[in-house]
């Protein structure tokens, strides 16, 4: 008797959708918009991945079972405590399709099993039904997995890779856009105003009108490049099922754009761009508006270059004028003690000549002296013009 060895990996999914068209123009020609996706996010979704190895270590099935299970922590019935089988595949079994059964001129195209991801999304497309003999014509079957954790999705590639084809969707090319002005006035105007660099509409303020603040020119990351040759998927959120209404919970998604033909899961439509009306008064504040030169304006200089009036400077603060007043009337009293002294001490003009000489090296060597001489030339002049007069 033969003896295998079986390993079994369980994850816990934060959402799982599928898609199963009826026929092969829904799932190969049209594959983003004739198909009907149903979601589950809750109660409980595991993923299992089952690997029988022979005793000589070969690979005997590789099982993915994705299960419904409901709570049976709560005091429910029976019914409520069963598990839903919603996916049940043996990934080793493709291998021995044949491409040929999909009748594709594209050699990608062909693959009777194949997978992309990116983070924590994992989206698996699969030829069903599987066996050769089968009088149904083949359609291809679609589901996509959210992992919790990206760590999560990793690894259960690099489990499956050796089974299936797996392929990285990248993450698509940010556009960039100019952020644009809208102001009121004549049509005319507009040759007049250019384009206003973010770093100006967030830093001057405005005074004659109310601005537009410019949309973030980066796109959301889950939304693909219409342009890449690979497989892409995103998250749809039409709505949730109920273990109630599962019967009837398929709902068909219509977008207006495709990736490409094979694309594995639909791309939700881009959200519309918002548009501004006629009658929304916007505009930029003065200075802030180039049309040929994009440099910021010299914080340093005022806002209108072509004012010719001056602002007069400050008044002074009280402090400083009362410390001017207190030193003039220092300087006054210093003068009037001085006169005073003279007159009051009659013994200066009995002074030797000697402590003469020293009282007057002291007084050439203050500040003052130059214009001490000064006044003394002029006092001279006028006393020897009136001596000559009288």
């Amino acid at each position: 008797m033969a003896q295998s060895t079986t390993t079994t990996v369980a994850y816990s999914l934060a959402k799982y959708s599928r898609s199963y068209p009826t026929s092969p123009s829904s799932s190969q020609i049209q594959p983003n918009i004739d198909a009907e996706w149903q979601h589950f996010v809750h109660p409980v979704i595991n993923l299992y991945l089952d690997a029988k190895k022979s005793s000589a270590g070969h690979l005997v099935s590789v099982r993915l079972r994705i299960v419904w299970k409901f709570d049976s922590s709560t005091n429910s019935t029976d019914v409520d405590q069963r598990e839903i089988t919603l996916e049940d595949l043996d990934l080793l079994s493709f291998s021995s399709l044949s491409n040929s059964k999909t009748n594709s001129g594209q050699p990608d195209h062909g693959l009777p099993l194949k997978a992309v991801y990116r983070d924590a999304v994992v989206g698996i497309r699969y030829l069903h039904p599987r066996t050769a003999e089968s009088t149904c014509q083949p359609v291809y079957r679609r589901f996509q997995i959210t992992f919790t954790t990206a760590m999560d999705a990793t690894q259960f590639i690099d489990a499956v890779r050796p089974v299936c084809p797996c392929k990285l969707n990248p993450q698509p090319s940010l556009g960039i856009r100019t952020p644009t002005v809208v102001a009121a006035g004549p049509p005319h105007d507009f040759s007049r105003r250019g384009t206003v660099a973010p770093s100006v509409l967030q830093s001057q303020p405005s005074t004659n009108g109310t601005f537009l603040r410019p949309a973030s020119t980066a796109l959301p990351p889950d939304i693909p490049s219409s342009d890449s040759s690979l497989p892409t998927f995103t998250p749809s959120t039409p709505g949730m099922f109920t273990p109630m209404a599962l019967s009837s919970s398929s709902t068909k998604s219509k977008v207006g754009i495709t990736s490409s033909n094979d694309s594995t899961f639909f791309t939700p439509p881009e959200q519309p761009w918002i548009t501004v009306s006629n009658t929304t008064q916007c505009q930029a504040p003065p200075g802030s508006i180039s049309s040929t030169k994009n440099s910021l304006p010299d914080s340093s200089q005022p806002s209108s270059s072509n004012s010719l009036n001056t602002m007069p400077p400050p008044p002074l603060p009280s402090s400083v004028t009362r410390s001017r007043e207190l030193e003039g009337r220092s300087s006054e009293g210093s003068r009037t003690q001085l006169l005073s002294s003279l007159r009051d001490t009659p013994a200066l003009y009995n002074l030797s000549h000697a402590e003469l000489e020293s009282m007057v090296a002291e007084v050439i060597r203050e500040e003052g002296f130059v214009q001490l001489l000064a006044s003394l030339d002029t006092l001279w002049r006028v006393k020897g013009f009136l001596g000559q007069r009288l």
